[in-house]
């Protein structure tokens, strides 16, 4: 009796339930994948080509198409491979899904565009010109260039230009030569007026490029020029009346290009004179027999006079740097950068200062020629110095520069000098216009940028 009884307890215990699930509650908060905790699965479950990160209960993409070198057929994901064998003019075949055939590219009468086999058609198309694709003919762009006013500016500044053409579009870059112009404004598609920026003298192309690489080119289109001072060989001079006493070493630079004749019998380029006589001469001699050619000389007092003169003859019309320099022992001078004559010197100049230039005090002193670019400094420079800034318009700042007259006024009976000293000259022989004044020209001397 007492085994009956321990039986039907132990069966009353199994069917209570007790020791089973059926009261465990699914945990998928955040899930869309993976074990519920109740011995099933978090829905709405992966797709096709996705994998279940069980530990966070989220699907990633597991398969990556592998179709290198198909062009057809399974590509693992349960997608096909793509068929790009017509990009390269070939066939796909489709047992082995492999592009077959070679490509022969198609530029029968083409000259730009598309050959058919991935590449484009030789030669391809210049500058501003555009491929129309349909012919693969190279088409001129419809940016073009008429003119430019004015057509030329001052190098040192800016300039106020106007550009007229076709063409032109909203965000045009402007260039001149490799210099960007700035306060572009569109007025038309057939004008845009802009300010030059400063530029290096001589001529520069003019370039108008809109944002979709169309290209219009004015070639020599503008001029940066400066000027210069034309000397008669009569009576024309230019004066400082009030000039700083030389005492020690000294270098004066100058362009010159002579005139026909050259002027009087020993014409004067620039000349410190005074109650002492001369402190320093430079200037051209005799001429050559027979041709008008004449020698550069300079004649240094200190105090006796000794004279460097050049073995060389410059040409009438023909442009020539010109450098005196007297460094406390040797006297020497250059002729575009290269030694013409030296000796040695050592003492003190004769102290003056009248300073003259294109002009002296006799009558046969007067200068028939062009000068630019005349520059006196209180140190007497090397030929690596006096080489390396001859083609350079200055500031006026540099160090040892007592004075600098780039004669770049255009008008007017001053020549101002642009040093911290302002030791202006006077043209002529009054600070009126009168028969002794020199004459206003631009200049061919090729200069760059300070």
């Amino acid at each position: 009796m007492k085994v009956v009884i321990s039986s039907l307890a132990f069966l009353l215990l199994v069917f209570s339930g007790c020791g089973s699930n059926n009261n465990c509650t699914p945990d998928c908060t955040g899930k869309v994948c993976g074990p519920d905790g109740c011995g099933g699965t978090c829905s709405p479950g992966c797709g096709a080509g996705e994998t279940c990160n069980e530990a966070t209960g989220q699907c990633e993409s597991g398969c990556v198409p592998a179709c290198t070198g198909k062009c057809c057929g399974d590509d693992g994901c349960e997608g096909t491979c793509p068929d790009n064998c017509e990009d390269t003019g070939q066939t796909c075949n489709t047992t082995t899904c492999v592009c077959e055939g070679s490509c022969e590219p198609d530029c029968n009468g083409k000259e730009c565009g598309p050959d058919g086999c991935g590449s484009t058609c030789p030669p391809g198309c210049s500058a501003g010109e555009q491929c129309n694709e349909t012919t693969g003919q190279c088409e001129g762009s419809n940016l073009s260039i008429t003119a430019v006013e004015p057509t030329q500016g001052y190098m040192l500044s800016s300039t106020s230009v106007r550009i007229t053409g076709s063409g032109f579009a909203s965000g045009a870059t402007i260039m001149f030569g490799d210099s960007q112009a700035t306060d572009v404004v569109l007025t038309s598609p057939e004008i845009i007026d802009c300010q030059a920026p400063p530029g290096n003298s001589g001529l520069v192309d003019v370039i108008v490029a809109n944002t979709d690489t169309q290209e219009g080119i004015l070639s020599n289109g503008f001029t940066y020029y400066h000027n210069a001072l034309v000397f008669d060989g009569n009576d024309d001079g230019l004066v400082v009346e009030t000039f700083p006493n030389i005492t020690g070493p000294f270098t004066v630079e100058i362009w010159v290009k002579p005139g026909s004749s050259g002027g009087g019998i020993n014409p004067r380029l620039v000349e410190l004179v005074g109650s002492n006589d001369t402190s320093f001469r430079l200037g051209m001699a005799e001429n050559q027999a027979g041709v008008t050619r004449r020698r550069v000389n300079f004649e240094l007092y200190i105090p006796a006079r000794q004279d460097a003169m050049s073995d060389q003859y410059l040409d009438p019309g023909q442009w020539y740097h010109i450098a005196a320099v007297y460094n406390g022992t040797q006297q020497i001078l250059y002729i575009d950068g290269e030694v013409a004559s030296s000796r040695s010197a050592t003492g003190t100049p004769r102290s003056n200062s009248v300073l003259d230039i294109g002009t002296g005090t006799g009558d046969n002193d007067c200068l028939d020629g062009t000068l630019d670019e005349i520059r006196i400094w209180n140190v007497g420079r090397t030929q690596a110095e006096i080489i390396d800034s001859m083609h350079r318009a200055l500031t006026g700042n540099e160090q040892g520069l007592i004075a600098y007259w780039n004669l770049d006024e255009g008008t007017g009976q001053v020549a101002r000098d642009i040093s911290i000293n302002g030791l202006d000259a006077k043209l002529g022989t009054s600070v009126n216009a009168d028969q002794c004044d020199p004459g206003w020209t631009v200049s061919e001397v090729l200069l760059d940028l300070p």
